[in-house]
């Protein structure tokens, strides 16, 4: 028999397909793809191959197809390829080996890389897109797969016997095409979202590795605490983050102390403003030595801008962002009509500069409550901005109510706003009123159809989109602050979900620590790495420019900003923390619980107490019933073992906290239970001992006098350091 006629149209595709495939094996066994990708693209390739011997009854109905799709848009054409072409090997170990199988696992992994450049080059990936993509790759499957047929058991191989092949596997292509739209319409969200997750979360691996390694080694030789504080905005992994982008901030810091718009530029009023922010948003000074330039600060060039100060016509948000970083900078104020600087500038200058600004922005309320220049009528950003900005101040909104009526009339029946009336509503303005409403006092209706709506601003993976198709880094970090606003209102916002589009924004961190834009631009990176700085931060306008009698120099600033920052305390509507205000024993438990248990509604709000309190819950302490405002805050602090009382059923909520009682509860939300005290010696000496080993003591610590606010924040905060 002569078989070179039959070698060359028969065999000669299949020798070509197994070298394709070779090579791909091979490429990727010599590429860098970690041991736990690869680890994912196995179970990936195994999933895919349960789903075809699953529904190996229904005719080409099967899912592998959609989960090699999705892995290649996820993962990349490497991965997809991988995914797709062990997908066919593995499932035919069950379903008969073959001829076929290379044929199969070149199909499918052309499936994988072509998803994989698709989810490169093409848009932002959902459903639709793999419905469709899935839905092609169905005949186009078909097509491979008929031709290999055609190739080994057709003769004579002309178009007339391939057309006859392709007609007789038309019905099965076309139930392989809806079973895939089917699965995509289905699962494809869900998919996507689950495999982006852990796209995201493998830039963190190495992070996770060393905290896990941190956590065996002090298991190793300290008693471990009995929860898990959930203070994700400031975890290892975001403070890694904010720490390098910080670092990246300080490198590109011009002579005349600003900063610009993108390294090397020249320094921009507005983006030295943001990075002040950022700056302060994370507990460090902008006035500090590090941040200056000889005699040239930060907040010196905005100082500097009489051009600005003059001019009556400036833009309301630009004077509000001024105003806000000026007073982050560190001054202190009396009111619109008389501030004075706390540290750094001198008050001939930056005093009076604040007080030109407050005053010029504070006489732009109008009678129906808005604030608004000359031609900024239609302008909502410009009322968001000068309520967040003059919130501090006593007095700077002559009209409260009137504001937080304009914000309620103006709301898009979707619970979102725009950038000025009629417009639709978008996440970055919809997260600047939710801090313009919670800083005006609102708790209601009003507020939670706008976080409603910020809500569904948010991907399945975390990214937020505002204009164009992609997400990016300026709405995602508006978004965290808005829900910083709303998370300790009733109602709040998923710790999930909060942490989701923090992690979206991480992933997207250079090497040199800073952020652009959005993923492939390289536009305002100076200005973004500032705006993911203070989103990352987890507070909120104005608190995010500090409170304004803590000044970033006072002993206990770190640790009330890192408390802060998990929502376990807030200050005053006035902009104040009040540091050396007294703390009751209720309210010193309420602070405990939520530093213990996350930062759920505030006790004594609708919505309860923190999380992980039971309904119907028997009262502890018969001084402290159901209708007290700290019943969940103190039965939960009770049930953590955090708090006990003075005498059986006696917790005496209304009696100020002592130094003794402070660090005992340091002690044991760090996991530390001493031996008891010796005879005759006082029941808190062991506390106190343990405390002062771990640094949980306050400066000018006495374990029988009142503690103040800043004493018990520095405590718990250093005691949440060492879980």
């Amino acid at each position: 028999m002569n078989t070179a006629g039959f070698l060359q149209p028969a065999m000669l595709p299949g020798l070509i397909t197994v070298g394709l495939l070779v090579v791909g094996f091979v490429m990727y066994e010599r590429s860098t793809a970690s041991p736990v990708m690869i680890a994912v693209v196995a179970s990936l390739a195994a999933l895919a191959s349960a789903g075809r011997v699953a529904f190996a009854s229904i005719p080409n109905v099967q899912p592998t197809t959609f989960i090699v799709t999705t892995a290649g848009m996820v993962l990349g054409p490497a991965n997809g390829f991988m995914v797709g072409a062990l997908s066919a090997i593995a499932s035919n170990v069950f379903l008969g080996q073959g001829p076929w199988t290379v044929w199969q696992a070149a199909a499918w992994g052309a499936v994988g890389a072509s998803a994989g450049l698709f989810g490169v080059l093409g848009p932002r990936s959902g459903r639709w897109h793999v419905a469709v993509f899935t839905g092609v790759w169905g005949f186009l499957f078909g097509l491979i797969m008929n031709v290999w047929h055609w190739l080994s058991f057709t003769f004579p191989l002309t178009l007339r016997t391939l057309l006859v092949v392709e007609a007789a596997g038309l019905w099965f292509d076309t139930l392989h095409s809806a079973g895939n739209i089917a699965f995509s319409l289905i699962f494809g969200d869900q998919m996507l979202r689950i495999l982006r997750r852990f796209a995201r979360r493998l830039t963190y691996l190495t992070a996770v590795v060393l905290a896990v390694a941190v956590a065996i080694a002090a298991v190793a030789q300290l008693p471990g605490p009995r929860y898990v504080a959930r203070a994700e905005a400031v975890s290892t992994a975001v403070d890694g983050v904010i720490e390098r982008g910080i670092r990246y901030l300080r490198s590109t810091q011009n002579a005349d102390g600003g900063f610009p718009g993108v390294a090397g530029g020249q320094s921009s009023e507005m983006v030295t403003s943001w990075v002040i922010l950022a700056i302060r948003a994370v507990g460090l000074d902008p006035e500090a030595p590090e941040w200056r330039k000889g005699d040239r600060s930060p907040a010196g060039l905005l100082v500097a801008s009489d051009e600005f100060l003059n001019n009556s016509g400036a833009a309301s948000t630009d004077i509000a962002r001024r105003i806000l970083a000026l007073l982050a900078a560190g001054y202190a104020m009396r009111g619109p009509s008389g501030l004075v600087s706390d540290a750094g500038m001198g008050a001939d200058t930056g005093a009076g500069v604040l007080d030109r600004l407050a005053r010029s922005l504070a006489a732009r309320q109008r009678a129906s409550g808005q604030f608004a220049g000359d031609g900024e009528e239609e302008l909502l950003n410009a009322h968001f901005w000068s309520v967040l900005a003059l919130a501090p101040f006593p007095g700077g909104i002559r009209d409260r109510a009137g504001a937080l009526r304009f914000l309620q009339k103006n709301q898009n029946a979707d619970g979102g706003f725009g950038f000025a009336l009629g417009l639709p509503s978008d996440p970055d303005d919809t997260a600047a009123a939710i801090q313009a409403m919670v800083a005006l006092g609102e708790t209601g209706e009003s507020l939670a159809r706008a976080v409603g709506y910020l809500r569904s601003a948010v991907g399945s993976d975390g990214g937020v989109v505002w204009e164009g198709n992609k997400p990016n880094v300026a709405s995602g970090s508006w978004v965290l602050q808005g829900f910083s606003a709303a998370r300790s209102r009733p109602g709040g916002v998923p710790a999930a979900e909060r942490r989701a589009v923090a992690e979206w924004i991480c992933h997207l961190q250079r090497g040199d620590g800073s952020f652009p834009y959005m993923d492939g631009s390289d536009s305002m990176t100076v200005w973004m790495t500032a705006q993911a700085v203070l989103g990352l931060s987890g507070l909120a306008f104005p608190v995010a420019a500090g409170f304004s009698d803590m000044p970033a120099s006072h002993w206990a600033a770190a640790h009330v900003n890192r408390l802060a920052r998990t929502g376990a305390l807030t200050g005053y509507p006035d902009g104040t923390f009040k540091p050396q205000k007294g703390v009751t024993r209720a309210e010193f438990a309420s602070m405990a619980a939520r530093v213990a248990h996350g930062d759920g509604p505030a006790a004594g709000t609708e919505g309860g107490g923190p999380a992980g309190t039971p309904h119907g819950a028997e009262p502890e302490y018969r001084d402290v019933p159901r209708s007290h405002w700290a019943f969940a805050a103190v039965s939960l602090a009770h049930r953590l073992n955090l708090v006990k009382g003075i005498s059986p059923g006696v917790f005496a909520p209304g009696d100020a906290v002592t130094g003794a009682q402070v660090v005992t509860v340091a002690c044991r939300l760090a996991g530390v239970e001493p031996a008891p005290a010796g005879p005759g010696r006082p029941w808190y000496e062991p506390y106190v001992a343990a405390g002062a080993e771990m640094g949980f003591l306050y400066l000018g610590f006495n374990a029988s006098t009142a503690a103040t606010r800043a004493e018990c924040a520095y405590s718990l905060a250093a005691a949440l350091a060492r879980q």
